[in-house]
């Protein structure tokens, strides 16, 4: 079975940047959430989410509304100041199914570097987002186990008719 990795960009953040949702960034992560319960295509194990309040608050909404039995686990590497590195490493790891939910420069860099593209900014994600990424373990020989990534789907807010800032 593959593991699933969903990657969420948090909600549009308040007017302190990264503090808190504004009242679209709510809006977006209730749709969302709302979207992903009805559709079955949602069932991490955890859900991991930075230190910034718009992440965290995010990640609450979608545990609340679309995975309760999941575990909300703040992770201080999540941040898009930082390398996608240790959070990659972890990912390559887990055995189960996983949301990351972070701020775009972060999920551009941990993107770029599961697809193995050059540059971060050759993908863009917008508030609201999920990219899920299906990652299978294959045997690669004298006892080396990898592990491949494969887009598998996404959601843009524009898509569930929520409101998106110009």
């Amino acid at each position: 079975m593959a593991v699933k990795v969903f990657l969420v960009r948090s909600g549009e953040p308040g007017s302190v940047v990264g503090d808190i949702l504004s009242d679209i960034g709510e809006k977006q992560m209730l749709v969302l959430a709302r979207f992903l319960s009805k559709a079955g295509q949602f069932h991490p194990v955890e859900i991991w989410h930075g230190a910034l309040g718009a992440s965290a608050l995010s990640a609450g909404i979608l545990r609340e509304m679309a995975a309760p039995e999941a575990k909300l686990v703040q992770r201080r590497d999540l941040h898009g100041k930082l390398s996608p590195e240790s959070c990659l490493a972890a990912l390559t790891e887990v055995p189960h199914s996983v949301a990351v939910v972070a701020d775009e420069l972060f999920l551009r860099h941990l993107f770029a570097r599961i697809t193995g593209m050059d540059d971060p900014d050759s993908w863009e994600t917008v508030n609201g987002a999920v990219t899920c990424i299906t990652a299978n373990d294959y045997y690669c020989g004298l006892g080396v186990m990898r592990r491949r990534w494969s887009l598998f789907w996404m959601i843009s807010p524009r898509i569930l008719g929520t409101p998106v800032p110009d």
